[in-house]
């Protein structure tokens, strides 16, 4: 029964110390986003949301930003768009490895649509993974610490062409 009872405090320490670290995470995600988007407006675009919320646990850190709309108009950028929800998160699937997921709110044509990782001095283009999903555009990255942009392009099935840039930065743990 003893045995019992350190191993199941044992498991309950370390759970609270999973949630401690997802809720430490989740809460950098969304004070990036909320950076990203008040840098935005400073530029000139026009941003309007519904509150940001945590999202992802148990295995992710992210944010929903739910009601998005961006308007580029008065930062001289002919690009408005609308969408549901937006999803913010970061997910490690192994050591160095980053996937990443940008979901849309309309299908999208993945065989002409691009992602883009730019670092200082370089850029490459990330292979698209394949997804079940019409309206996802998948990749993976292997990242060292460093400033990066992830640099998206997506074909709409109507026609239109939708890009944007993602600014991020890898720490060393």
């Amino acid at each position: 029964m003893k045995a019992w009872r350190t191993g199941g405090a044992a498991l309950l320490a370390a759970a609270a110390l999973h949630g401690a670290g997802w809720l430490y995470a989740s809460q950098r995600v969304r004070s990036g986003a909320e950076a990203y988007l008040d840098s935005l407006r400073g530029e000139g675009w026009t941003i309007t949301h519904m509150p940001v919320r945590l999202a992802g646990w148990p295995l992710a850190a992210a944010v929903q930003v739910p009601g998005f709309a961006a308007d580029g108009s008065g930062a001289g950028v002919p690009v408005a768009w609308t969408a549901t929800e937006v999803r913010i998160g970061v997910a490690a699937t192994q050591p160095g490895t980053v996937r990443i997921t940008l979901r849309f709110n309309s299908r999208i044509d993945q065989a002409r649509s691009r992602l883009a990782l730019r670092s200082p001095g370089k850029e490459r283009v990330l292979p698209v993974a394949p997804s079940g999903a019409e309206d996802v555009l998948a990749a993976q990255a292997d990242l060292v610490p460093g400033d990066y942009t992830l640099r998206w392009q997506v074909l709409a099935v109507d026609g239109h062409i939708t890009r944007g840039d993602v600014p991020f930065q890898v720490k060393a743990p």
